[in-house]
Formats: structure tokens, sequence, C-alpha cells
């Protein structure tokens, strides 16, 4: 292998008739790059470490599900979402709560390509950080996030 793809993310919440919106009150939060290796599952593991990174942020905050959001990734630049190479959404439970031992219960509504329904969340390497500064634990996968467009 030996190369690496930078995968660009954006975290959007639903806004009513007008569709989506960036997500939080500090959407550039929500916003920025992971550099992953090349593989089939760059894709998959960059989205993971956005999600986790959500989940952990909910976890902390109290919450007791997950909100509804929809994470697009794209290859080197941000375009539209018709142009995302991945899309996905999460949809809480109403009636889900969130298990001790597992920070948030994911529904994917409609897996992105290479991201198969119930795969789990691979974790990146040791020393790695999400962009709320969480430490990722030690697992496969290599990367980090870089803030900002």
């Amino acid at each position: 292998m030996g190369t690496e793809t930078d995968w660009v993310y954006r975290v959007f919440e639903p806004h009513g008739s007008q569709g989506w919106r960036p997500y939080g009150s500090d959407p550039e939060r929500w916003r920025g790059t992971i550099t992953a290796d090349d593989s089939s599952e760059g894709p998959q593991y960059a989205l993971s470490l956005v999600l986790v990174d959500l989940m952990t942020e909910w976890k902390t905050r109290g919450l007791h599900r997950a909100k509804h959001v929809r994470v697009c990734l794209w290859r080197d630049e941000e375009g539209d979402e018709a142009d995302a190479d991945a899309i996905v959404e999460l949809r809480p439970s109403l009636h889900a709560e969130l298990p001790r031992g597992c920070p948030i219960r994911l529904v994917y509504a409609d897996p992105a390509p290479g991201v198969s329904e119930g795969s789990g969340l691979p974790a990146g390497e040791e020393g790695a950080y999400t962009p709320t500064g969480n430490p990722i634990p030690p697992g496969r996968g290599r990367g980090g996030f870089r803030h900002g467009p």
C-alpha cells in the first residue's frame, strides 16, 4: 500500500422541509479531513472515526439516545451531497436506551457502498485523536483528523 487518501467529511442535521443543515451550534467543529491508508476500508474507517466521535460527544453530554444526523464523505475535497463517496445516516430508535458497554445504538438507514450494516466501528491507531480531542483507542487502521475544510 504505502499511499494515503484524504477523506473530507461533514455532519448534517435535519432542518424540516428545508432539508439538511450543518450539524450543531458550531458547524465547523463537525467538518474536516481524515487521512487514511488507501484501501477498500478507507471510507469505512473515516466514517467510523466521525461516528465514534459523535457518539462520545452525546454520551458525555448525558444524552440517552443518538441524534438524527447524516455524515457525508468525499475523497480529497468537499462537494455536493450528490457527489459524496459515502453517506451514513443515523436515525435514533425512540425506544432504545444506550447500552452500558456501548456508547450508542446505531441504525444505518442506507449504508454507503463499502459500509456493511452492523459491521462494527473499527478504532484508530494509538495516539490518534478525534476533532473534539477524544483519544482513539489502539486498533486497526491508520489516520487522523485535521480541523477545517
